[in-house]
């Protein structure tokens, strides 16, 4: 996780100490706890004050550990913050304890709109255990003076701790201490993370209202049964999907490929026998390429719409024999209606009627290239066929080129 400089001034408000700042504080914290449920992987388990404010516990056995600063008026980065110091001592004594190992462990203090101090900019800035060594001595020649310290005692209780402690165990967290002072809000960072991944600009609303309501009800379950919140990301992704489903059918299957690179385009023009399918009919090379682009686009759709979750292995299958049987029949109908015809314009004929053939997959709109995408796989494995001797006519092209080759 890349440090990254964010400081802005702090909103001025009237320092106040009633119960609206703790709901504040909560409502921050189960909005990051639906911010890292949205961002991490489907393995990671997120948690809500169980070992931090909110907690990532990665497959690949990391942590990240957020502390989330909510304030009306006092900032919490301050060089002489109590808060910033007590934050610390908290993840020195859970690094000591092994709770949170500083080698396989992540620290954030997420405090949208904060100004950092000379201090807390130092150690937000310490790439490596020799600049979190140079930041802690920093650190002691600012806040010390001579014999004594110029902080508050109740900031002092947890400086005596941290700079104590240690260096080597203090200088790895420093290491992997980060600050997040974005001037961005807390709601605004969950929309890129739905946006043409799952939901439409028109749905947004609606899905992040229903979200913010699952997670409220999943941290109530929790808290009544005594039990500490904590999620495995694919059980919330699930639900999440499910929801979309039910109420965002239109836009659910979003597509996600880019533009295929030169070099691709050129690998497929060489190799794959849905390109020869196309040949053998003469199709003009513009729809050639086409067809290269809907074919690599369908595979990258289908790749990551299944590791998201949002399709699986039977929709795949069910939609593949779909489009068989579709081609079975358009076949039967160009042969029935067109006989007479030159074989390579009858596979024009099935071509053209199969590629303007809509299909929803699980009962859900996709994109049309994808569609077209996957008539190409199949005709990839000879599943298919535009030619109406299409294996015969493949196998001739083939001898055709190694004679060719061979000469």
């Amino acid at each position: 996780m890349a440090k990254k400089n964010s400081s802005a001034k702090p909103p001025k408000k009237t320092r106040t100490t009633s119960v609206p700042g703790t709901v504040r504080g909560f409502s921050l914290q189960a909005t990051r706890f639906l911010y890292y449920l949205l961002k991490a992987e489907q393995d990671d388990i997120v948690s809500l004050e169980y070992f931090e404010d909110v907690g990532v516990e990665r497959a690949d056995g990391t942590k990240l550990a957020e502390q989330d600063k909510s304030y009306l008026s006092s900032n919490p980065l301050t060089d002489r913050s109590v808060v910033f110091w007590k934050t610390l001592r908290n993840w020195v004594d859970a690094a000591e304890a092994g709770v949170l190992p500083p080698a396989e462990s992540y620290f954030v203090v997420y405090a949208p709109n904060a100004n950092m101090g000379e201090i807390v900019q130092a150690f937000h800035n310490a790439e490596t255990i020799e600049k979190a060594e140079k930041a802690l001595r920093k650190a002691r020649g600012i806040l010390k003076n001579g014999d004594g310290w110029e902080i508050s005692d109740a900031a002092k209780e947890h400086v005596d701790v941290v700079l104590g402690a240690d260096v080597r165990v203090v200088g790895r967290i420093i290491k992997r201490f980060i600050v997040d002072a974005t001037d961005e809000s807390p709601e605004d960072a969950l929309k890129p993370l739905l946006l043409g991944k799952l939901v439409g600009e028109d749905s947004f609303d609606l899905v992040i209202t229903w979200a913010h309501g699952w997670v409220k009800r999943q941290i109530d379950r929790f808290v009544k049964h005594g039990q500490p919140a904590r999620i495995v990301q694919k059980t919330f992704h699930k639900a999440l999907l499910e929801f979309v489903r039910n109420h965002d059918r239109a836009d659910i299957l979003r597509s996600v490929a880019g533009t295929p690179t030169d070099e691709e385009v050129a690998t497929e023009l060489a190799a794959r026998d849905y390109v020869n399918q196309l040949r053998i009919i003469d199709l003009d090379d513009v729809d050639v390429l086409e067809a290269v682009n809907d074919f690599l686009s369908a595979s990258v759709d289908r790749t990551t719409w299944s590791d998201q979750g949002m399709i699986s292995e039977a929709s795949i299958s069910t939609l593949e024999k779909d489009l068989e049987t579709t081609w079975r029949n358009k076949r039967r109908r160009t042969k029935l209606g067109h006989g007479d015809k030159d074989p390579k314009d009858q596979g024009q004929l099935t071509y053209t009627d199969c590629m303007e053939h809509n299909a929803r997959m699980d009962g859900l709109e996709t994109p049309r290239p994808f569609i077209r995408g996957s008539w190409h796989a199949l005709a990839d494995d000879l599943t298919i066929g535009w030619h109406p001797e299409y294996v015969n006519a493949l196998a001739a092209l083939e001898s055709t080129t190694e004679e060719v080759t061979e000469e």
